[in-house]
Order: C-alpha cells, then sequence, then structure tokens
C-alpha cells in the first residue's frame, strides 16, 4: 500500500478482515494521523513501515494490540513528541526506528526525551537522532539532552515566583500600614530628640473656629504660655499628611491635646 493516498491524509480502518497479515508498509502516503482502532484486529502483524509520511505525534495505543510485532518503522515522518503512555508499546518489539524526525528538545516533553534515552539500545541508530527545535539546540543529539536543565529551570521559576509573591506582600502591608510603620520608624529616630511643641492639637475642622479662638488664644497667650503645633500653621508644605503627623505633630511635641465633640 505504499505510495497510496488516504482520505484526509489519515489511516482509517481498513484491515478489520486481514487478521492474517504479517507485513504492511504505509510508507510515503502522506499520513498525518492514525485512526483509533485500526491496527486492532492484526495480532499477527511482524513488520510495519510507516516512514516518510508526515505524522507529527507518536501514539503508542495504535500499536497496543500488535502482540506479534518485531519491527516498526517511523522514520522520515514530522514527529516531535509522544502522546499517551509509553509503555504501551508491544513487548515483542525488537526493532524501533525513530530516525529523521521532528523532535522538539524541550522541558516540556522530557519524559519522552527520557524515553528514547532509555531505550537507545532498543532503538535504531538512537545515536543519530537529533533534536529539530528550539532554534538554539537544532542539530544536537537527543541524547544529550539533560533532564538537570530542565530541573534548574523549575527550580529557577520557583524561586522567581515565590520572590515576586513576598515581596508584592512586603509593598501591599508597607502600603496598608504605611502610617503605622512610619510611626513605628519616627519613635525610633527621634525618641530621644528634643521636643519643641508642648502639645499637638488634633481635633475636627468643623471645630476649627475653637481651637483658634478659645483653645490656642488662651494656652499660647496664657501663663505660662504653651507652644501648640497646628497643622494649618506649623506642618511643612510638600510632606506627605501622614509624615506631617507623625514628624511635626507627634515625635515633636511632649503631649497630644484631641479635642472631642459631635463632629
Amino acid at each position: 500500500m505504499a505510495g497510496n493516498s488516504f482520505k484526509d491524509n489519515t489511516l482509517s480502518n481498513v484491515f478489520t478482515n486481514m487478521t492474517n497479515l504479517t507485513f504492511l508498509d504505509v510508507s510515503k502516503c502522506q499520513l498525518q494521523q492514525v485512526s483509533w482502532g485500526v491496527f486492532d484486529t492484526l495480532h499477527g502483524l511482524l513488520l510495519l513501515n510507516m516512514s516518510h509520511n508526515n505524522l507529527l505525534l507518536l501514539d503508542p495505543f495504535h500499536y497496543k494490540q500488535l502482540h506479534s510485532l518485531k519491527t516498526l518503522d517511523c522514520s522520515f515522518n514530522h514527529i516531535e513528541t509522544s502522546k499517551g503512555m509509553l509503555q504501551h508499546f508491544p513487548k515483542s518489539l525488537a526493532f524501533f526506528n525513530l530516525t529523521n524526525n521532528s523532535f522538539a528538545c524541550t522541558c516540556e516533553h522530557q519524559n519522552f526525551l527520557q524515553w528514547i534515552k532509555d531505550q537507545s539500545l532498543f532503538l535504531v541508530d538512537a545515536e543519530q537522532m537529533t533534536c529539530a527545535t528550539p532554534a538554539e539546540v537544532k542539530g544536537s543529539l537527543v541524547l544529550d539532552f539533560r533532564n538537570a536543565t530542565c530541573h534548574m529551570q523549575k527550580t529557577i521559576i520557583s524561586v522567581s515566583v515565590i520572590s515576586v509573591l513576598v515581596i508584592s506582600t512586603i509593598a501591599f502591608l508597607v502600603y496598608k500600614f504605611y502610617f503605622h510603620l512610619m510611626l513605628i520608624a519616627g519613635c525610633k529616630k527621634y525618641s530621644s530628640g528634643e521636643s519643641i511643641y508642648d502639645a499637638f492639637v488634633i481635633y475636627s475642622s468643623h471645630d476649627e473656629d475653637w481651637v483658634r479662638n478659645e483653645l490656642v488664644k488662651n494656652l499660647e497667650e496664657g501663663v505660662p504660655p504653651f507652644q501648640l503645633c497646628l497643622h494649618y500653621r506649623d506642618f511643612i508644605p510638600g510632606v506627605a499628611i501622614a509624615a506631617n503627623i507623625i514628624q511635626e505633630g507627634f515625635h515633636k511635641s511632649r503631649k497630644v491635646i484631641v479635642v472631642v465633640s459631635r463632629h
């Protein structure tokens, strides 16, 4: 059947009644895929030639029922990797040719690449099988692929993800508790500093007239006079309000006056 064409470039189930078939050549048929169960009745098949086609995946399940198969030739296709469990190949298989395919030597397919290395004595010319992708390893031997590189990449990715999470968490906490952190840091910084105000006044904007005309006037002009820290007068322009409250209000004042009202 070599060199024939199949509908949709798919090998369909046309071998149902050929139970005594021992040799099957479907090479050079431009096949791209194989239908499920197409070989299930060929229990006496000894040799299967599927070379020189356009297969992209190696699926062991297609050959699971070929209990007598000795030789399987899938060379000169475009196989990049496998699909399914690789141990489902017939135990009777003695010669398996996968040369001249388009193997993708990436960590995504490391199980398949490791299987090739483990079966190098069983595969025909395994030492000549080369990588097609990615570009940086094109032409290198499949047997030279190192799984340790994948483990290292996974470690690097894991560490990077954890680092990003930790940094993001710290940034979120700093943003959320900025005022508290500034207060703690400021307390340490100014704990030994000299207080220049007798008291820092905290009040609602609705009470500002009373504070200016009654509280401030009586305390600052009284005997003895008290020096008060007032936001509208003593805060540094251009500095964040939280920083002003902490540095100018709390840290430079000996006491805090809180005006409690209905506002």
